[in-house]
Parts: C-alpha cells; structure tokens; sequence
C-alpha cells in the first residue's frame, strides 16, 4: 500500500530518522517494498498482511505508528451524522447473508473541481482526480479503509436501492464502459430496474457527473468471502474490491460517512436532506480474551513483566483489567485479526520486539523421537521408489469442476476455475507429467503421496493414495542408439520390483494405458501400510575360497521345463550354490553350475561324484539325452 508520509503525518508525528522509521516499521510487521519521491515528497511502498484489514487505511497505519513509537494518534474531523431512521425505505436488503452492515443517507451536493491539496494527495497515493464528490469518497477510504460509494439519487429507478443478489446472466456496465455479465452468486445494489453497482465497483448509469445534485452516499461491509469469489470470477480488481474482500470492522462504517460529510460540506455544499439508514441486525461486540500472565513467557521464552505487557496492550487500543494472575483484555473491534490469547501474545512480542527473544539450550534430555508409525512408513515407501528411478511430485489438491454428486466442490475455491477436491491423483499428475514432456525430459516417471476426497450422501471422507505414472522413452537419444518408448511392462515391472520391497501381491491389473503413451496406477495407502513389511535378507559376505564352474548340456524334449531343470540343480547338493541357462539353440539347452565350499578349497575330485550323479537323476527324471559335453571345470571363471 502506497503511504504517502506527509498525509500519513496529520494522524501521528513520524520520527525524523527516516532509515530507522523505516527499520521499525518492518521490525514490527509492516515491510518496506520500496520508496518513492514524487515532486519533492516521499510514498513509502509498505507490504501489508492480508488479516490486518485495518493496515488498509492510512489511521490504522498511524496507530500502529503510535503504539510503536508511544505516541498519541490525531482522529480526523467528522461532521455529526443525521438521525437514524428505522422505517427509511431508502435501502432494503434482500440478501441479508451477504451483508454485515449497510449505512446511508441522501445530500444535495455541487459537483466541481477538487481542491488542490485534495488532488496532490490522490496523485501521491497513485489516483487520478475526477471530481470533488468522487475524489472525497477516494480519500475517505483511504484513510480510514472502508470503500464509501456516491450514487446520482435521481438517477436511481425510485430513487432508492435494493441490496440483492444478482439474476442469472443479468449484466452491468461498469464506470469503466466494460459489460460485465453477473451470476446469482454476485452480490448487487439496484434500482427497480437493474443492479447499479456490485460491490467491486460502480455502474456507467448512476454515478456522480457535473451535473449530479443529489447524491446517496453509503459505506457498507459485506460477506468478505463472497467479494473475493466475485472478483476472481471477473477478473475485476479495484482499491474498495482489496478492501472489502478483507475482514473489515462494520462499526467503522458511519466515523467513514461522518468524516465523508465533513469533507463534502466544506468542499461541495453539502447538505445532509434524509435521515440515516442503517442496516445491522448483528451489531458487533468487542471481544474479551483471559490472557494469563505467564502465557507470553511460556510461549516465548521471554520474560516480559507484567506491567510492560499492560502497558502495550492498552497503547494497542485494548481494555485490560487484571485479576490475580491473569489479564481480562477487551478487544478494540477493528482489529478483527485478534481472536485469541496466542494473537495478544504476537501483538506484545511484536512491539516489545522480537529481536530481544534469545535463543536458549534445551533444559533436560533430548525428547524422545514421537513420528508417527504411519508416516515413517510412507518415508519408506518414498525411498523404495526413488531407488526406483521414480521421481516425487507434489501436485494441486483441486481439479477443474466435475459435476459428480460423490466429488466434494468448494464454496470459496482458490480459483474459480479449479473448484473441486480431486477424487483420483492420476489427472494432476498425467498434467504434470505431460508438461514435462513439453519441457523436453525424455523420461518421465513420477509418483505422489497425498489425499483424494469424496462425498458420500453430505459426508466429506478422504483418502491417502499413492499414484504412479510412467511417460516418455527409455534412454536416451544418442548417435548408434534409438530409445525405446515406455510400454505397460515398464511399469509392472516397477510394480512388481516395488511389491517385492513390501513384502506384499500388488495388483497389476490396475495399471490404465492414457492416450496410447501414458501408463498410469492409483492405490490406497491403506491396503500397502496395513500390509506386513518383508523382512530384509541379511547380507552374505562372499567366500574367500575360489569356486568351480563347469558346464553341462542335454538335448531335451518340447515340453521339458528349463525352469524345473534349473530348481533341481540349484537344490541337489550343499556344494552347488548356483546356476544358470547359458545357452538355448533349438532342443540343447547347456546349463552353467557353480561349486564353493565357504570355509575351505575344493577340488574337481569332490565335484567329480556329485556331477555325475546330477547328471543320471537329470536325464532319468526328465527323460531326456545328456549332451556327453562337459566343459573342463575352472576356477574363478
């Protein structure tokens, strides 16, 4: 937010060190973007936290100032407001879900030129004059933070509003000339014939010209999530819009239209001719929080004593008695980020400082390691992957809206155009991984930890799933070398080979082939965690003493199983510890056995024997011709 220092100055006296100014402002939460100096005067550029709705108005910058610095604030003039009246037709709310608060009333005005000084301050802040009316309801909201709107009453079907939401497709055309197209979920204020503003942002039609003479002026604060939604969907960003979609103070609504009325009686002839209507069937309370004494200690460390904790939050703007060990502080209303005891905590460590909290050593032993079961166990399933040559990917928990009953579709969504909880991994990651193809990665295989979500007849339930998908080529190009496309086999073979660290079947059926070229396999965490963890095989040290390797050949017939042969040999005696199928042409099949003896050399004189018996129970359990070929035995072949 633009912060122009010498209009910032009416509200509070700035410290003349301008670096530690600055420096201070960012110590207690307010960070400096940038600096700028425009005709001889300095806007500093100040980065706001989107909960402090108050930051949005130069006054709540000034109390922040004034509480740093402990320095007294300067409220604005204001100019008393009419009475209320409970029975105006002026305004009628026909969507009280959507509004907090709504206060008006009607002033005969002369439209001109601004004031030079009221100018110069827009120009700073960044605004372009346009009139005194219109001008004043800019200024007003900058300094205090709640947008105010001016409307030509006669302009006004009835002369009066209706505060509803909007029709299906029903369209407004803005101040701008841009024709917007509304929905029911848009919150409007029409006349009898159609809406005049959205809470965004005014209409063409009704506002204040030159030759405007009556005007309804009217600072409203509305359902702050239901603003946001309608300016996401319309792409409309405006200064009231960023105001509005934040968590504003309804009370604050008539010290802006009273400090509004003063500025329009001095600089457009002002004269208030209707009575105030104000809408506000839940009138907000200031809130009361028992803070214990010792809570900022035992939340920080730091030992502040009692009387200075008082002291900053009472120049915070709160009540604060005290009652035995404990703080009963009561809550100014426009600081609406203020909700509990943690929150009073934050706000005395901020201005007391946190750079006077020190790091300290832990007292005791080392608390004992607490993870989850649950989660080490998905660690593990992340490593066995990675050896995998899988690569992990964290994708958006939203997907575009499926109009599905079981799908669970938010009311608020960070994106209107991603408004559903996904019920399956694989379309995010089919995405991403499809963009890492257009990124010109060769091979792509990736997998994701995280939940899915379902409803189930009102009942929101969700899932930890694990999804693989597998794109791409395998190798490289490369000169004398044509990589292979990744088929559905790449990918069970990765199941299989993931199965085997597990210790459990996985099912492999489940694998789906997306657009030809993408393999893609979901499974709930459920069924692999609850499964018994195979035990890892210990590890052998090979033998010191030199092994003998002979081969050995038969001719065999059509239905022989070389599998059975090979089961047979590697089971017949202690000495034989491995073999293999060396070679297979038409019906020889020649085998390659393997003798050690771990604690001692051996000779061919004690192979001899056990060859020549493997060879008779071959050939007689398998009815098939030994090949008369042994090749000569060798050590360390």
């Amino acid at each position: 937010m633009n912060v122009p220092l010498s209009w910032l100055s009416d509200y509070v006296s700035l410290p003349s060190d301008f670096h530690e100014f600055t420096h201070r402002l960012t110590m207690i939460g307010h960070m400096l973007d940038k600096t700028i100096n425009t005709n001889g005067e300095t806007v500093i550029d100040l980065e706001l936290r989107g909960n402090r709705a108050d930051l949005f108005g130069l006054i709540g910058i000034a109390r922040d100032i004034g509480t740093a610095w402990n320095t007294p604030i300067r409220l604005p003039e204001v100019e008393l407001l009419p009475n209320g009246d409970p029975k105006s037709t002026l305004i009628t709310v026909e969507a009280p879900d959507l509004v907090h608060r709504f206060t008006a009333f009607t002033a005969t005005v002369r439209v001109g030129p601004s004031p030079e000084w009221l100018a110069k301050r827009l120009a700073l802040y960044g605004m372009t004059s346009i009139n005194n009316v219109v001008d004043i309801t800019n200024y007003v909201m900058i300094e205090t933070g709640i947008p105010i709107h001016a409307f030509d009453l006669h302009a006004l079907q009835g002369n009066h509003l209706v505060v509803r939401r909007a029709k299906d497709k029903e369209q407004m055309t803005t101040f701008m000339g841009e024709t917007i197209t509304l929905s029911t979920e848009d919150l409007t204020l029409a006349d009898e014939q159609s809406p005049q503003a959205i809470t965004l942002v005014g209409s063409r039609t009704s506002g204040t010209t030159k030759i405007t003479k009556e005007i309804l002026l009217e600072a409203a604060v509305y359902n702050y999530a239901s603003v946001r939604r309608t300016s996401r969907r319309l792409g409309i960003r405006t200064e009231a819009g960023t105001r509005l979609e934040k968590h504003l103070d309804p009370h604050e609504t008539s010290f802006a239209l009273a400090r509004a009325l003063f500025l329009l009686k001095r600089h457009a002839n002002a004269e208030a001719t209707s009575n105030v209507v104000d809408y506000y069937p839940t009138p907000k309370t200031a809130p009361s929080i028992d803070l214990p004494i010792t809570e900022t200690e035992r939340l920080s460390g730091l030992a502040i004593p009692p009387s200075t904790q008082r002291e900053i939050l009472e120049r915070l703007g709160c009540s604060v008695h005290s009652e035995s060990n404990r703080f009963l502080v009561t809550v100014p209303t426009f600081r609406t980020d203020i909700e509990g005891s943690a929150d009073l905590v934050e706000e005395i460590l901020r201005i007391h400082g946190y750079e006077a909290i020190h790091p300290m050593l832990l007292n005791g032993e080392i608390p004992p390691e607490q993870t989850s079961p649950r989660i080490k166990q998905e660690d593990d399933i992340r490593d066995i992957l990675v050896k995998l040559h899988l690569n992990e990917v964290i994708t958006s928990s939203f997907v575009p809206t499926i109009h599905d009953p079981s799908t669970i579709h938010l009311e608020n969504p960070p994106d209107p155009a991603m408004a559903t909880l996904r019920p399956s991994l694989i379309p995010n990651l089919i995405n991403y991984a499809k963009r890492l193809l257009n990124e010109r990665m060769e091979r792509v295989a990736i997998f994701e930890l995280g939940n899915v979500f379902f409803n189930n007849n009102g009942t929101y339930t969700e899932e930890r799933r694990l999804g693989i998908v597998m794109t791409g080529v395998i190798d490289t190009r490369s000169y004398g070398k044509t990589p292979r496309p990744i088929s559905y086999f790449d990918l069970k073979g990765t199941i299989e080979a993931f199965s085997e660290y597990l210790g459990i079947q996985m099912d492999t059926t489940r694998i789906q082939q997306i657009e030809s070229t993408i393999f893609a396999v979901e499974y709930s965490l459920d069924e692999l965690l609850v499964a018994k963890k195979a035990e890892v095989k210990p590890y052998i040290i090979a033998p010191p003493h030199p092994p003998i390797i002979e081969d050995i050949s038969f001719l065999v017939n059509p239905d022989t199983k070389t599998g059975d042969i090979l089961e047979m040999i590697r089971s017949f005696h202690p000495l034989l510890v491995d073999a293999t199928l060396l070679d297979a042409y038409e019906n020889k099949r020649t085998f390659r056995v393997v003798y050690q003896e771990r604690t001692k050399s051996i000779s061919t004189e004690e192979t001899r024997p056990i060859r020549e018996d493997l060879i008779r129970s071959i050939v007689n359990r398998f009815n098939i011709q030994f090949n008369n070929s042994v090749r000569e035995p060798v050590a360390n072949d």
